[in-house]
């Protein structure tokens, strides 16, 4: 094997790996998430295998020049050339990666579907290109990545991701449109806008804004099953308790103590990710529980 071929090898293994955790990225994190590339030593390891000396040692240089330079977006209107991409004018190679189909919901569909990679640029080449401005050199490589894709049921508006990479850490960043979080069948209908972007909200990072959101959850719900109208909120919390069956009381959560935690929370600007993750699992609980007593 000459060293080009083990450059080539090792290279094949990088761009599959970005590949791979790209799609992960995408199809399971949330916003503000991040993944990172493996880059582990058993790809240098196979890289190099079949080689020996001084040659052992360029691979591995170049190999960690590739992985650690700018990245290619491979553009699905190109014929696949394999990862490394040349730069015009004759420049050093730089490494290339597939963009991946990806499986999404879909908003207009109303349910996950297959979508299809249309376009993707580096913003931040762009601006360098038109600025002159580029990072200091002790910063990791940084790039912007904005990718399309379409719904292969609908073919509707491609949706659109923001994903930054900080060397092998790859961020998801923004997406348009936002994310949809599925709210469970047992959460009424009237306040499920309520527990889905809380959910949102804890899951991008912002949890004291989705404490403040279960709490509102819990006031328009009691508020709305008040005979009264317009009660203040302690007051359709006890009469919401009160109607409620005795052994209800005593087997589930009771939506009085959430509240008084979560606005205990709220008020000293806290934020716990173990309460609010507590706190939906108990709101949950609750409305289960009432479609158990056929409430």
């Amino acid at each position: 094997m000459t060293v080009a071929d083990a450059i080539n090898k090792g290279a094949v293994a990088l761009s599959e790996d970005i590949t791979l955790t790209l799609k992960q990225l995408l199809e399971t994190k949330h916003l503000y998430q991040s993944i990172t590339t493996s880059f582990k030593d058993e790809i240098l390891k196979t890289a190099v295998s079949g080689i020996g000396g001084f040659q052992t040692k360029l691979v591995e240089t170049d190999i960690g020049r590739l992985y650690g330079g700018s990245w290619h977006v491979w553009q699905p209107s190109q014929e696949w050339k394999g990862p490394l991409h040349v730069q015009m004018p004759a420049g050093p190679s730089k490494l290339a990666f597939k963009v991946p189909h990806v499986k999404l919901f879909c908003h207009k569909c109303g349910r996950v579907e297959a979508f299809n990679y249309l376009f993707g640029q580096d913003s931040l080449d762009f601006g360098t290109a038109v600025t002159g401005v580029t990072p200091a050199d002790n910063q990791p490589t940084t790039q912007i990545f904005v990718f399309s894709f379409h719904c292969q049921s609908c073919k509707g508006i491609p949706e659109v991701f923001l994903v930054r990479r900080e060397g092998n850490k790859l961020t998801l960043s923004g997406r348009s449109p936002i994310e949809h979080v599925e709210h469970l069948r047992v959460i009424p209908k009237a306040i499920a806008r309520f527990f889905s972007g809380a959910v949102v909200a804890h899951q991008s990072g912002q949890t004291l804004a989705g404490v403040f959101l279960l709490r509102v959850l819990i006031e328009q719900w009691v508020q709305s099953q008040a005979k009264i109208k317009n009660l203040k909120v302690d007051q359709a919390l006890d009469e919401y308790f009160d109607a409620l069956p005795e052994d209800f009381k005593k087997r589930f959560p009771s939506l009085r103590i959430l509240y008084s935690d979560l606005s205990v929370d709220i008020h000293s600007a806290t934020g716990s990710a173990e309460l609010f993750e507590k706190t939906q699992q108990q709101i949950i609980e609750h409305f289960e529980a009432r479609r158990l007593y056929k409430l």
